[in-house]
Order: structure tokens, then sequence, then C-alpha cells
């Protein structure tokens, strides 16, 4: 593994926004040490507000920052989700409409999958059963036992 798809496994958003972090981070504390020896020197409140300000200011800005890079690490990790499910959609897709071809087979009577234990019944190319045990009964034995169609399998017969 390389060191920048290292830096994309930790920083979803990217290695950019890593380093922006890791400085923001770097910079409030800084900024906070300067803030906890300036309030320390000065013996009177009144002389402290103005250093507590700047702390809480630093730590307001930091904290928007910090969580507009959560929001945008979230949106690129649904959206590298939304590809792999596309994908993985695009994969189903030809054999849901090779079912649906099948169509008028299975409503003459054809056998359709049944896995035991379960009640539903399936096409037999019907991705959820593709590499699973199942018997094959006659879609009329099937109705008639108040075994349905499974979801993918009923777009396909309707």
């Amino acid at each position: 593994m390389g060191l920048e798809e290292w830096l994309y496994r930790v920083f979803p958003w990217g290695p950019g926004a890593g380093a922006r972090l890791f400085i923001l981070s770097a910079a409030c504390g800084v900024g906070l040490v300067i803030d906890w020896y300036g309030v320390a020197g000065k013996g009177v409140f009144d002389d402290q507000v103005g250093w507590l300000t700047a702390g809480v200011a630093i730590l307001l800005v930091t904290l928007y920052s910090l969580s507009s890079l959560v929001i945008r690490g979230r949106r690129a990790v649904g959206e590298r989700r939304s590809r792999l499910i596309a994908d993985e959609i695009g994969d189903i897709l030809p054999r849901l409409s090779a079912s649906s071809q099948n169509r008028e087979a299975v409503l003459e009577g054809d056998d359709v999958a049944v896995v035991a234990g379960l009640s539903l019944y399936h096409l037999p190319d019907c991705p959820m059963v593709v590499g699973r045990g199942y018997r094959r009964l006659p879609v009329g034995s099937a109705v008639q036992q108040g075994i349905e169609p499974c979801g993918i399998c009923s777009g396909a017969l309707a």
C-alpha cells in the first residue's frame, strides 16, 4: 500500500484536507498555549478578559473548521459508498432483466426455486438463490402452499 492510498484510507476526503487538519490543530494548540501564558501573567480578571475572548474565538474557529471537515468527509464516504452500490447494482441488473424475460415461461407453469425454510419462491436465475441449495416446484404448487414471490421476482412476475 502506497503513501497516497494510505492517506486516502485515513482521510477519506483527501490528503490535502488531512494536512489542513494537522496545521489547524497545531495552530489551535499554539494559540491556546499563548493565551494560557497571557492569562497567567495577569492577576486581575479585567486584564484577563481579552485573552479569554481570544481563546474562545480560537476554539470556535477550530470547532467550525473541524465540523466542516467531518461533514466533507461524510459526504466523500457517502459518494464512495454510492459508487460501490451502483457497481453492485450494475452487476445485478442484467440478471434481473433476464429474470423478467423469463416471466412468461414461469407464468405458463414452469418450476420456481424454493429454498428450504423460507416462505418465498424465486425464479431459478434470481440472484437471491444463485449458489444456494433449492428445490424446484411448479409455480401453482408453490402458491397453493402459501409461498409468495420474493421482492426481486415479484417485479419480474408483475
